[in-house]
């Protein structure tokens, strides 16, 4: 049942502004930092600690560390790599050093004040970890700190915006199954922060953010109790839209919505309670109800290890949970049961939603894009849009063959380990939707 369970998890308002300024780019400062350790100039390290660093670590005590740890692994001969992470309260930048007798980790925290938090040196870890994209351009785009209020709910956000004094389109991310946090974080993949930093780099506006089933601590239990779509995802892209036409450097004639997966097949639904959408973006967006796209999932990764007699009643086991979900009658919305994982409530309001109808009855522009390795939302879900939407004129559909669900490039038939692995949304994807976006066609 481990596959199982993977499986579904891999499927599966108003803004105020933060009081913070922009996210800086802290990479630079770093690298100045490790030179100012390597020469052994400790008074300028701590010269930029804040008060509660200073108390603790003098320039003496770090000289001490410093010196007793290269006297042990040796001085640094270079750094593989620098990865940088931007929090609503706080900056992380590492430096993945290589000593003469080991690798080290250098570990910088930068406040609010941009003062240094905490200062690190960690042995190396071995998982993989994120790393911007070789596209990302940091000199073309800010990162804005908001929270998008919801209801009772504060989602922590960013809104990545070009540089510039102009007005820019914007494009409001939209989430897939499962609690994701505002970068559509697996692994060591980020593909909601790589779309946002190509985007921007091409003079696109981004907003994302964290999830209300991510951020809902105690109160899960409760939210799920009688969770739908709604709750999940459509109140809180609604704030969002209100948002972002507060930003005076938003172009609010050209807000687009993008939505992965579950994502995806949601954007028409929340398109017909909205006016003024310039378009609407798919990445990898089922045309199958969920059940039948759960079914069909546990199918192909238990058939990876062959279909013995223990994955087959498995099947069989999630093919009856799959009937139960199309048998629900409406009335059993506020019983307490589950099937999938989910509550009934959940199972009857997405049995009332027909995605493909609901968008053969709009007239909003419409970007199709599909991974031709993804074994979660597969051609078959694309032909259903393209078969259900053949009467509309306004619509682009592309694959990418060598892409999986997160549009990430491999090699050979796709598989949950590939989700472990390092990678990036593919620079062609961001330049197609840039293209359509701003000229409404991909070149």
């Amino acid at each position: 049942m481990k596959r199982v369970a993977l499986f579904l998890f891999c499927l599966t308002c108003s803004v105020l502004a933060s009081a913070q300024s922009p996210a800086k780019d802290y990479i630079p400062r770093s690298k100045e930092i490790l030179e100012f350790m390597k020469n052994k100039e400790f008074g300028k390290v701590t010269a930029q600690f804040d008060s509660s660093v200073a108390n603790r670590l003098d320039s003496t005590k770090l000289a001490t560390v410093w010196l007793r740890m290269v006297g042990a692994i040796g001085q640094v001969q270079s750094v593989d790599s620098i990865s940088s992470d931007h929090q609503p309260n706080y900056d992380v930048v590492i430096q993945h050093c290589v000593f003469e007798k080991k690798k080290i980790d250098f570990k910088l925290v930068y406040g609010t004040d941009e003062k240094i938090k905490g200062l690190f040196f960690l042995p190396v870890d071995t998982k993989l970890h994120y790393e911007l994209p070789e596209y990302n351009k940091s000199e073309l785009y800010e990162d804005k700190n908001i929270l998008v209020i919801s209801g009772d709910y504060k989602l922590p956000g960013i809104l990545t915006m070009p540089k510039g004094t102009g007005r820019y389109p914007v494009v409001i991310l939209v989430h897939g199954s499962g609690p994701n946090d505002k970068d559509e974080t697996v692994g060591p993949t980020k593909i909601f922060k790589d779309i946002a930093v190509g985007l921007a780099a091409q003079g696109i506006a981004v907003l994302r953010y964290d999830k209300r089933t991510r951020v809902a601590g105690p109160k899960v239990t409760d939210l799920m109790k009688s969770l739908t779509v709604k709750e999940e995802t459509t109140d809180d892209v609604l704030a969002a839209i209100q948002a972002v036409k507060k930003e005076i450097r938003v172009d609010t004639n050209q807000i687009f919505l993008m939505g992965h997966s579950l994502g995806g097949m949601l954007l028409p639904r929340i398109n017909s309670q909205v006016k003024g959408i310039k378009g609407l973006i798919c990445l990898g967006a089922n045309s199958r109800p969920l059940e039948d796209l759960f079914y069909k999932q546990a199918e192909y990764i238990l058939s990876l290890d062959g279909l013995s007699d223990k994955n087959t009643h498995t099947l069989d086991s999630i093919q009856a949970e799959k009937i139960k979900v199309k048998n629900l009658k409406p009335e059993v919305a506020k019983d307490s049961g589950m099937i999938l994982r989910l509550p009934y409530s959940y199972w009857v309001d997405l049995n009332s939603y027909n995605a493909v109808k609901s968008a053969a009855a709009q007239k909003t522009p419409m970007l199709f894009l599909q991974g031709g390795r993804d074994y979660q939302v597969t051609d078959e879900d694309l032909n259903g849009w393209k078969s259900g939407l053949k009467s509309r004129k306004n619509i682009v559909y592309k694959t990418y063959p060598k892409l999986n669900h997160f549009f990430i490039e491999g090699e050979g038939k796709s598989t949950p380990s590939e989700y472990s692995k390092k990678g990036n949304v593919a620079f062609d994807v961001i330049t197609d939707i840039a293209s359509w976006i701003q000229l409404g066609k991909i070149k």
